[in-house]
């Protein structure tokens, strides 16, 4: 018995994984950095079905959410740190 995976997109030539045994959402979620509650699997004929369902012999291809990177923080500068101080005058000469 062998449990074959492999990362979605998958090109020809693409490396699989084989395994003995079946594995969970969460061996897959670190296996090919996803998350776990996002993991789907397909057939080669593109039917979906669970983790828990799937069979020996049959490649799936694995399809997931990428986790946001560790210490991702947003583009811009947040609202009032624009670095400007003081107040604005307008005096008319």
């Amino acid at each position: 018995m062998v449990y074959i995976y492999r990362k979605h997109p998958y090109a020809q030539g693409d490396a699989e994984q084989k395994y003995e045994s079946r594995l969970t959402a969460q061996q897959l979620a670190g296996l090919f950095t996803l998350q776990a509650e996002s993991i789907t699997l397909k057939r080669s004929d593109d039917v979906g079905i669970l983790v828990d369902n799937a069979v020996e012999n049959i490649p799936y291809t694995v399809h997931g959410v990428t986790p946001p990177a560790q210490g991702a923080t947003p583009t811009g500068p947040l609202w009032g740190s624009t670095g400007l101080s003081g107040s604005s005058s307008h005096s008319d000469g």
